[in-house]
């Protein structure tokens, strides 16, 4: 016995169960194929799979038994007179039909080599999978219902410099980020925080009264607020142009004797504004379901992994302190969670 309330995924596979041809001259001797789609039997599930979406509800409290249809294909392979044999819900036989409908061209059935019409009939039902290892579609159209929610973005890759910020402190450095963000349809704001960033002094400069001579250890901080507008395309893609003002905090660090040991410089009015723009490209990868049976919603969760790239103009003007004007240009590999809150009941 299924059970009902446990959050799985439902998938419409249908079965090709019985032919009868509608044939006017058919003999115990004469050689009959039957009417097939194309690509076989295997490539009619995935049809079903990706033009039949049963909402929630159905995957929820899935109904027992079998819908039934009929549909008659012609000797050039055309869908025609589609009918319903045996209910499932009213609901689901109204999405069969328009399924059944949009189907592409069949395989005629032949008689003796030639194309004759015939009828297919087919049974459909819900099918659970516990597992999600079949290709789930409908979660495309519940986020369309509820896009919005909670994102959390980790980044890592090389921040090249140019400009002052090359000369004090070195052209290439690693970088690691994180940034939380909250997304309405395409928008999304939020916090982003450049969580390591460590250069070696290569010229001595001027910080706060402070000299910082060659050798010390640089780490500049970086908090920004990014602004995105995002394209998710039907194959999974997702494109975010985005642009992220901000500030830079510096702290430098003195070497101790022997290399141990440290001096922190207070990075007290230590800042540097920053604009970036960039772009951050990526494909979702896995989408989880979560059902609340009390409230009866349910709410997905994606991930997306992906590349982003982000050119930060940065400058550094403050008293006592060598004025500073650069580039920094982020190339990284990304890692995305998105978390819709639960779906409005329907």
């Amino acid at each position: 016995m299924r059970n009902k309330l446990i959050p799985t995924f439902a998938v419409l596979l249908p079965l090709l169960c019985c032919f009868s041809g509608q044939l006017s001259a058919q003999t115990d001797t004469s050689s009959f194929t039957r009417a097939s789609f194309p690509g076989g039997e295997r490539a009619f599930s995935l049809y079903w799979d990706r033009n039949f979406a049963p909402s929630y509800k159905f995957r929820v409290n899935p109904p027992e038994g079998e819908g039934l249809l009929r549909f008659d294909v012609d000797e050039q392979g055309n869908i025609s007179n589609i009918k319903v044999l045996k209910s499932l819900t009213p609901d689901l036989d109204r999405q069969a039909v328009d399924a059944a409908a949009r189907m592409p061209r069949w395989q005629p059935a032949t008689l003796d080599g030639k194309p004759v019409a015939s009828s297919v009939e087919t049974y459909y039902f819900i099918l659970l999978d516990r597992y999600g290892s079949l290709s789930i579609k409908w979660e495309e159209k519940e986020a369309q219902a509820a896009r919005h929610g909670l994102a959390m973005d980790l980044w890592a890759g090389l921040m090249p410099h140019t400009g002052d910020f090359s000369r004090y402190m070195g052209t290439v450095r690693g970088s690691l980020g994180i940034e939380f963000s909250y997304r309405t349809g395409p928008f999304s704001v939020g916090l982003g925080w450049d969580i390591l960033a460590v250069s070696r002094v290569k010229e001595a400069f001027s910080l706060n009264n402070r000299i910082a001579n060659e050798g010390y250890i640089a780490t500049p901080f970086y908090v920004y607020v990014p602004l995105r507008y995002t394209i998710e395309s039907a194959s999974k893609w997702v494109f975010a142009p985005m642009i992220a003002p901000g500030i830079q905090l510096l702290e430098i660090n003195q070497r101790g004797p022997g290399g141990s040991g440290s001096n922190p410089v207070p990075v007290t009015d230590i800042t540097a504004t920053t604009l970036g723009v960039g772009l951050h490209a990526g494909k979702r990868v896995y989408v989880r379901e979560y059902y609340n049976p009390v409230k009866n919603r349910p709410r997905y969760e994606s991930t997306y992994i992906g590349m982003r790239l982000m050119v930060n103009r940065i400058g550094l003007d403050v008293p006592n302190s060598t004025p500073m004007k650069g580039t920094a240009i982020t190339m990284a590999f990304s890692f995305n969670g998105w978390m819709q809150p639960f779906a409005k009941k329907k």
